[in-house]
């Protein structure tokens, strides 16, 4: 008896002993909380759930839920619906997790779900806010705004301070065009909860919306005054970079970062998204420095060695992050040069990305590898490195967006769609991605697509130039040039330096038929940017709105030659001269703007279209590769056609159109020889219908076009090329052209006997002295 009495008291002791380290462990945990050590706090939790007994479900299901609180603020949020969802079968009165899941649930788009555990609660007590405020939600996610107005505004009957539920009743009236009483609603809510910024927030954006820059504005510093931190100042560097003050912008953001000094990252981010990498890769190595340095702790205390392992972890994946960004940054950085100047760049970027190997997780580093290859034209390792990021890892949406990237330089468009698509269903807030598709449905005329892509990044990113860019075409697109112009002044405000805003207003003067400010701003862009092809062909459409004699042309040429010589004058002089069919004059002016300028690959690209056209395939294709100095494959493409290694010139060819010859000789010819040699007719008719866009002119790649045609047995498609190939071909009389003009005959003759039109078969025989029936 006195033995089981002692082995009893023992038990007690050893349970008394256990339910005292729990309760330790909960306080220590909860000050970790507190301090925003979610990491830290998570261990603990976890350690005193160990040391809990199973029958004390209420204590487990406490825990639980605390663990979830931890790993929903850490993004970790599947990890965190298993500990709610654990913590609600484990106890059902816990309506804290209940309610949590339910949430997630939301978030996750499963509306019945979420309504469901609302429901759950409310069935214990009806009076319960925060469930009828996650009911009132769930309505709302459902279209059904009337309904999610009548439990929204009973909940901020008994609790107006219900900053949530306050704010999603704002914008369900905003919605019905009623934003005095939006407008009401945040201000009693503001009252309620004076030291809450989110009410203020949400009147800025209304105030902004309702295009009260100066309301709007108080709003935003209302709300840093009530809170300043760096979500409320994060939000009014968003405003001052909408409202094109970018300065003060950034001012901002170094305000953000200083907040932040674990992760400061936000003036580098906006650096990089604006077009200035090499501004984002100082700031990145300043934020890369900071993260990998860690702090010395001021006191030890007894549980200091488990805190600081977790810091090192958490410091280690942020170093990682701050590393990839800046690495991307440097690429950007690098791609900004040309000819060896960019590959000497990207060469450092690799060295770099070596040194920083051992941080980066394998996927990261392939994604890095893949991008470095990408913007050195070496698609064929770009591919190699992309493909393995996805292996590594096929939930990532980098590695997706990657492929996509490539396989679009590769000129699988599909695939590219796909694997942007992809990029998006693991990721829907992937802003890359989005991009990619809205520029892509732009391209395929699919506006309201490209519109709903690209407003999701400028929504988010307010400073990202190339979307702002994007975005503005889009607008233009649908006829709204006015909203176009805003859009773009924004991105000329975020970089001055790029010809890109200053083309497009061009394009917007254009289309409101404002030639003057057309020509002023096409002429702004060229001043600015002498090589660019886009301010060039804009001045010369503005230019073709009038008469230009061949008198007026032949005074321009003399004046471009003027000292010092304008190559860019004699380039817009030579694809005058081409437009009114003066071939002659324009090559020779062309020929006059590369010698001047070596490096103008604009004109250089013209004049080997113009050559190519005239039949000179020798000397379009050396000036080919003056356009363009990683084009080497183009010639040594020609020197392997000329002496009848068709093999090595279909390699080199397809490496040329790889890597992004702009002149169309690679894929004219690269078309030739799959149809002559009779294979691979879709690719030859995907080669010369891009020769065309480049050339559209041009007889002898209409040729091109019509014999393919005519080898794919599209015989209605061949005629309708080759008679417009035939009446350009006949306004030039030079040998070359002649020549040209004799094999548009030969094939046209093919074609008419083909598609049963033997009397303009015959005509054309007999004008050649031949006809041949093959």
């Amino acid at each position: 008896m006195l033995r089981f009495r002692w082995l009893s008291i023992a038990v007690l002791l050893l349970a008394s002993f256990f339910l005292g380290c729990t309760h330790s462990l909960l306080n220590q945990a909860q000050q970790y909380e507190l301090a925003g050590n979610d990491a830290s706090a998570l261990l603990t939790y976890q350690e005193a759930l160990a040391k809990t007994p199973q029958r004390e479900q209420q204590k487990t299901s406490e825990i639980l839920t605390r663990m979830g609180h931890c790993l929903y603020r850490m993004d970790r949020l599947a990890e965190a619906f298993n500990a709610y969802q654990k913590a609600a079968e484990i106890d059902a009165s816990n309506t804290e997790a209940q309610l949590r899941l339910g949430e997630l649930y939301l978030t996750g788009g499963d509306v019945d779900r979420a309504r469901e555990q609302a429901l759950l609660v409310l069935k214990t007590n009806s009076a319960n806010n925060e469930a009828l405020a996650l009911l009132g939600s769930t309505w709302a996610a459902s279209n059904q705004p009337a309904m999610a107005k009548v439990i929204f505004e009973k909940v901020l009957s008994t609790d107006p301070g219900r900053v949530k539920v306050a704010v999603a009743l704002a914008d369900i009236y905003n919605r019905d065009n009623d934003p005095d009483k939006a407008r009401d609603i945040l201000k009693r809510c503001a009252a309620a909860k004076p030291k809450s910024a989110a009410p203020w927030l949400a009147m800025a954006r209304l105030e902004e919306q309702e295009g009260n820059a100066s309301a709007a504005e108080e709003a935003y510093r209302r709300a840093i005054a009530t809170e300043d931190n760096p979500e409320t100042n994060f939000r009014l560097a968003q405003f001052l970079q909408r409202a094109a003050r970018i300065a003060e912008a950034e001012q901002v953001l170094r305000r953000v970062d200083s907040q932040r000094r674990d992760y400061p990252v936000a003036l580098p981010d906006f650096q990089l998204l604006s077009g200035h990498p090499g501004n984002a890769v100082d700031q990145y190595r300043n934020a890369f420095e900071t993260v990998s340095t860690p702090p010395t702790p001021a006191k030890r205390f007894f549980w200091q060695p488990r805190q600081m392992a977790v810091a090192r972890t958490a410091d280690s994946k942020t170093s990682a992050e701050v590393a990839s960004r800046m690495l991307e940054a440097e690429i950007s950085a690098a791609s900004q040069h040309q000819g060896r100047q960019r590959t000497a760049a990207l060469e450092t970027v690799r060295k770099r990305l070596d040194r920083f190997r051992n941080l980066l997780d394998p996927a990261t580093a392939s994604v890095l590898q893949a991008e470095i290859a990408l913007a050195d034209s070496n698609l064929v390792l770009a591919q190699v490195y992309a493909k393995s990021a996805l292996d590594l890892a096929s939930d990532s949406a980098a590695a997706h967006y990657m492929n996509g990237s490539v396989n679009l330089a590769l000129g699988e468009r599909e695939d590219a769609l796909k694997e942007w698509q992809a990029a998006l269903d693991n990721d829907p807030h992937y802003m890359p991605a989005h991009l990619a598709l809205a520029e892509a449905a732009l391209q395929a005329g699919n506006k309201a697509e490209a519109d709903e892509h690209v407003r999701i990044v400028v929504r988010d990113d307010p400073g990202n130039f190339r979307a702002l860019i994007v975005f503005a075409k889009s607008l233009l697109a649908q006829n709204k040039p006015t909203l176009a112009a805003i859009m773009t002044q924004r991105a000329a405000a975020l970089d001055p330096s790029s010809p890109e805003p200053a083309i497009l207003l061009g394009e917007i003067s254009l289309q409101l038929d404002q030639v003057a400010n057309a020509l002023m701003s096409f002429e702004r862009a060229v001043v600015a940017h002498p090589d660019s092809e886009e301010a060039i062909d804009g001045l010369l459409r503005v230019y073709r709105r009038g008469a230009v004699s061949y008198s007026a042309l032949a005074h321009m040429e003399t004046v471009a030659q003027q000292p010092p010589v304008s190559a860019t004058l004699l380039e817009i002089t030579g694809r005058l001269y081409a437009d009114h069919g003066w071939y002659t004059e324009a090559i020779r002016a062309l020929s006059k703007a590369v010698q001047a300028d070596p490096n103008r690959t604009t004109a250089a690209r013209v004049l080997a279209r113009l050559q190519l056209s005239t039949g000179n395939y020798v000397q379009a294709s050396k000036t080919a590769t003056h356009a363009n100095s990683a084009q080497q494959p183009l010639l040594r493409a020609y020197q392997a056609a000329a002496t009848g290694n068709s093999s090595q010139a279909v390699e080199e060819y397809e490496r040329a159109v790889r890597e992004g010859d702009q002149t169309g000789v690679a894929a004219n010819n690269l078309a030739w020889i799959y149809a002559e040699q009779n294979t691979k007719l879709d690719r030859a008719l995907q080669l010369a219908e891009s020769a065309v866009k480049y050339a559209p002119q041009n007889p002898a790649v209409l040729d091109t076009l019509g014999y393919v045609y005519l080898q794919r047995r599209e015989y209605t498609s061949a005629v309708n090329v080759l008679e417009t190939a035939a009446r350009i071909s006949a306004m030039s009389q030079t040998a070359d052209a002649r020549d040209t003009a004799a094999s548009i005959r030969k094939h046209l003759g093919d074609a008419y006997l083909r598609s049963g039109q033997t009397s303009a078969a015959a005509q054309i025989a007999q004008n050649q002295g031949r006809f041949s029936l093959k």
